[in-house]
């Protein structure tokens, strides 16, 4: 595989977990949680 289609592979990747991120905010903000709640949450799970 080229190096073009690597970064491209990788940036696909990077936007579809950047969009899956913005639904499960959305989602978390949905169910009453403050913005602020709703980050913090989110890097204590998945920021280790």
């Amino acid at each position: 595989m080229s190096r073009r289609v690597l970064v491209f592979v990788a940036a696909d990747v990077h936007s579809e977990a950047g969009r899956t991120v913005e639904r499960v905010r959305a989602a978390m903000l949905a169910a009453g949680m403050s913005a602020g709640t709703a980050t913090a949450e989110w890097r204590r799970h998945f920021d280790g």
